[in-house]
């Protein structure tokens, strides 16, 4: 009797998306741990925010602007073999960052973990998509997105009980056996997922354009919320624009670009990152919001706000699975355009709930912002995986991955920027109304949110329109 390979088993697809769920939930969980020991990181080394804040923007400026060309790599060289070897890098990093004496090595350390970062963001899906059929596309994206939601709720708990009773460097040592993990079973597991035969040129020019272009942006962003139009901000914003045409000149003349601009000419391709962006950007504005309102502006303590907080990615656990698995019968246009309108509907709810709200009204509204990103991303996702040959799954991947990941920076700084402002306007006109200042503080604070939020409406109303013209129903 043949002996069949463990690729060949009927479960093989699901053992698969276990090892990359592992792997992804690992990498997931830096969207949010580390936030919560950022305080302590800055009195344990003696320093401030501005400079603890890098602890951050550096493991994001490392693992956005590589997710194309690892991807394009990956591709090329073997999904399985990258993905290992980011599973690698990040396990060091999380290694090094755990043994950092300084604020320097510690940021050092975190570039590192980027580095390894960038694989898990860019080939998970691809990995995933390329064991699975066609018809089941979209239920393995809605399990993977329900997983990485695993990470968003768990993050701040885990890493608020792991620095309290172990201290802060167990932040990073304790995930390093998880990683370890996720990379033995990618070895065991994974059969190698290496389509093109032919022989690979890494795009040089094209691959330090995309580096120094998301970088420039990126500095763009987190500058430009804090400090306003100062020089500096105007300078990364030159910069971001010459690079990026760099990028694109380099792209249009690469024997084997990172990504193929012609790419954009399928609609459902351009259609579904665009929409990814913006989408991405409405729901970092009720992420980044929500934690202003109810404690400056309500007084909740930060338990309260965390069990808030945790409303918005619980749909994702029970909707992602679900929404993915109807995309599979439906396509993506009616279930991604519907999750965009019910994000939008959470928005509208947040901007009229004032001053004195019911816990109802508020759980209610941040459930239906989680709803709605929960219905919104598996067939996103799916619809733009699916528009690409299986040669450029990691490239696909990666593409997307990356627009959200700019969506959320370009929200956040945005948002920042606005409700900062207001804030400032509101509480002087509270204080000349004759309030008090901790009265004209809380009101100032409820009526920036209240208006700020509306950015995310129109954010999200441009983004319904351009979803429904993605073309046909599946």
């Amino acid at each position: 009797m043949k002996k069949i390979a463990f690729h060949e088993r009927a479960g093989y697809k699901w053992w698969v998306l276990l090892t990359v769920s592992i792997g992804s939930l690992t990498v997931a969980l830096d969207n949010s741990i580390i936030a919560t020991g950022l305080p302590i990181l800055a009195n344990v080394f003696k320093t401030d925010s501005s400079v603890i804040a890098w602890v951050n923007i550096v493991y994001f400026m490392t693992s956005q602007s590589l997710m194309l060309t690892l991807g394009k790599i990956g591709d090329a060289k073997g999904h399985k073999r990258v993905f290992m070897a980011g599973l690698a890098f990040y396990t060091l990093g999380l290694i090094a960052c755990a043994l950092a004496q300084s604020v320097g090595q510690l940021i050092a350390s975190r570039a590192f973990q980027g580095v390894g970062a960038a694989t898990g963001y860019s080939l998970s899906m691809a990995i995933a998509v390329a064991v699975f059929p066609e018809n089941e596309r979209g239920k393995a994206l809605g399990i993977l997105m329900a997983v990485n939601s695993i990470g968003l709720v768990a993050g701040p708990v885990i890493g608020g009980f792991i620095i309290d009773f172990l201290g802060w460097r167990a932040v990073f040592y304790t995930r390093a056996p998880f990683a370890l993990g996720a990379l033995l079973m990618a070895w065991l597991i994974i059969k190698e997922q290496k389509i093109t035969g032919q022989r690979f040129i890494l795009d040089i020019k094209g691959s330090v354009g995309l580096l120094c272009f998301l970088s420039s942006f990126l500095l763009f962003l987190c500058f430009s919320g804090k400090q306003g139009i100062t020089w500096p901000v105007l300078l990364m914003a030159g910069l971001a624009v010459i690079f990026f045409i760099f990028f694109l000149h380099s792209e249009k003349n690469a024997e084997q670009p990172i990504i193929k601009l012609s790419l954009f000419k399928n609609r459902i391709f351009t259609i579904g990152t665009v929409c990814a962006v913006l989408q991405t950007a409405a729901g970092s504005t009720i992420i980044f919001l929500i934690p202003f309102y109810l404690t400056d502006g309500l007084g909740s303590t930060s338990s309260i706000v965390g069990l808030y907080m945790a409303l918005i990615a619980v749909p994702m656990l029970v909707l992602s699975p679900i929404s993915g698995r109807l995309s599979d019968k439906m396509g993506s246009k009616f279930l991604a355009t519907f999750g965009m309108f019910v994000t939008t509907v959470a928005l509208i709810l947040l901007s009229r709930l004032g001053a004195n709200p019911t816990y109802f009204a508020i759980g209610i509204a941040i459930f239906l912002a989680g709803s709605g990103m929960s219905i919104f991303l598996p067939p996103n996702n799916s619809a733009v995986m699916g528009a690409v040959p299986r040669d450029m799954l990691g490239t696909a991947s990666a593409v997307v991955t990356a627009a959200r990941q700019v969506g959320a920076s370009s929200g956040i700084a945005v948002t920042g920027a606005i409700y900062s402002t207001l804030q400032i306007k509101n509480l002087d006109k509270f204080l000349n109304d004759g309030f008090d200042l901790l009265a004209a503080k809380k009101l100032a604070s409820v009526a920036g949110f209240q208006y700020t939020i509306m950015a995310g409406v129109v954010i999200c109303a441009i983004g319904i329109v351009i979803s429904l013209t993605r073309g046909p129903r599946k």
